[in-house]
């Protein structure tokens, strides 16, 4: 199966040359340093590098690259969304049409025009506003693949990891830059990753859907709209994205772990649950 629908993506106000807005505002700040000296990584206080570490507070599913069921995963990006940046219309405006809903990105990535503020002068450390500077986003790539190879090259140092929702990072100095060749290699894991993570989480989706139902169901639906990928509970169509969701998780087993340098466990369990999702589903 081919979602080459999900081509189509407004990045208008992303790209070379676009600077987000930051306007200091006497809010909570998106990023908080607390807690950093038991964080057990590399720059966290008490390390004498003097480097910070954020702990960004329910911007992960908890699994690195995946997401979690639908109706947690949209709520999830909007309130990350809400954590980051006002839109011009103030808090009641659009959050979803400036958020990159994708299922190969599972961590909130704000595509914005110039016309919000961000909430506070924390919310510029958050880890796609801090490109390297020799690897903006120039639209010779896709704006999934471009977002996945920063995701997967600050894994090498950085992002330090995503447990119970949270994400924990050591900070990104303005005008910090990339290793090229390490890049070059989380370019290259990317340009298939991609692919494969929108099979792998298209089915997490489902699946999840199947197991919980009611809500999960109805979440998916709006899940698979901002995704550009069909909600089809036809017996084809939901046997095809089991089966491309099982042969995505073998692929990405290998480098997930050598990314992550965890097991990726499919739920707790292996992805014989998947089978029957569409009769689960049905009324």
């Amino acid at each position: 199966m081919s979602y080459d629908d999900m081509s189509h993506r407004d990045t208008s106000g992303f790209g070379p040359g676009k600077a987000f807005p930051v306007t200091a505002r006497n809010m909570t700040g998106a990023a908080n340093t607390a807690g950093a000296a038991d964080a057990g990584v590399p720059g966290g206080a008490g390390d004498g590098s003097g480097v910070e570490v954020t702990e960004w507070h329910g911007f992960s599913s908890g699994v690195p690259f995946v997401v979690e069921p639908p109706a947690e995963y949209l709520k999830r990006m909007v309130d990350c969304g809400r954590t980051l940046f006002i839109p011009p219309d103030g808090e009641d405006g659009d959050y979803v049409g400036r958020l990159l809903f994708s299922p190969s990105v599972s961590l909130p990535f704000p595509i914005l025009d110039g016309s919000e503020s961000l909430t506070d002068m924390s919310a510029a450390e958050w880890l796609f506003f801090r490109p390297p500077v020799s690897h903006v986003y120039d639209g010779s790539v896709t704006i999934e693949e471009w977002a996945l190879t920063l995701e997967a090259y600050l894994y090498y140092g950085y992002l330090v990891n995503e447990d119970e929702g949270n994400v924990i990072a050591t900070e990104l100095a303005p005008g910090w830059d990339s290793e090229e060749d390490v890049w070059a290699q989380c370019a290259e894991w990317a340009h298939d990753a991609v692919d494969w993570l929108t099979s792998l989480n298209v089915a997490r989706a489902y699946g999840f859907a199947a197991r919980l139902g009611g809500d999960e169901v109805r979440a998916l639906e709006t899940a698979c709209g901002l995704w550009g990928v069909p909600f089809d509970l036809s017996e084809g169509f939901v046997s095809e994205v089991m089966a491309e969701g099982r042969e995505a998780y073998g692929r990405l087993l290998d480098g997930y772990r050598a990314l992550t340098e965890r097991e990726f466990d499919f739920l707790g369990t292996d992805v014989r649950w998947m089978e029957g999702a569409r009769d689960a589903m049905l009324p």
